[in-house]
C-alpha cells in the first residue's frame, strides 16, 4: 500500500487469525511490542520510499479481554493470570490497557485510535487527555 502511494495506513492490535469486529466480545491482543514493531516497520517503510504516508494505531484494549502472550512488560500489569482452553491470556479490558497501549504506540504512529463498541464522550476525553500529557502534539480519538 506504501509503494502505491497511500495516504495512511491503518494497524489494529487485535490478532489477525480471530479479528472481531469493533462491537464483537472475544477479542485478542497481540503483545503491545508486536503492535509497535509494526509500526515502527510501516514508518521505516514509507520514509524509505519516500511517501508522506499517515501511520495510524488502533487499540482494541478497551474490549478485548485476551492476549496471545504473557512476555511483554507493557502488559503484564493488565494480564489476570487466568488462561482460556485456546492458550489465551485473560486481560482486565478497559480503557486504561487502551491508554497505556496507546502510550505506548504514539512515539511511532501519527495518529492513535482507541476503538470502542460504542461513542462514548467521556471516555474520548480521558483517553486523549492522557495521550496528550505526554504526547502534547498527537492526535488522539476514539
Amino acid at each position: 500500500m506504501i509503494e502505491a502511494g497511500a495516504a495512511a495506513v491503518h494497524f489494529e492490535d487485535q490478532l489477525a487469525s480471530v479479528k472481531k469486529c469493533g462491537h464483537m466480545g472475544g477479542k485478542v491482543l497481540v503483545p503491545t511490542q508486536e503492535a509497535i514493531q509494526k509500526l515502527v516497520a510501516a514508518r521505516l517503510a514509507a520514509d524509505v520510499m519516500g511517501v508522506p504516508t499517515l501511520v495510524i494505531a488502533r487499540t482494541d484494549a478497551d474490549a478485548a479481554d485476551l492476549i496471545t502472550s504473557d512476555c511483554d512488560p507493557y502488559d503484564r500489569e493488565f494480564i489476570t493470570g487466568d488462561r482460556t482452553s485456546e492458550g489465551f491470556f485473560r486481560t482486565h479490558a478497559g480503557i486504561e490497557q487502551a491508554i497505556s497501549r496507546g502510550l505506548a504506540y504514539a512515539p511511532y504512529a501519527d495518529l492513535v485510535w482507541c476503538e470502542t463498541s460504542k461513542p462514548d464522550l467521556e471516555q474520548a476525553r480521558r483517553f486523549a487527555e492522557a495521550i496528550h500529557a505526554r504526547f502534547p502534539g498527537q492526535t488522539a480519538g476514539l
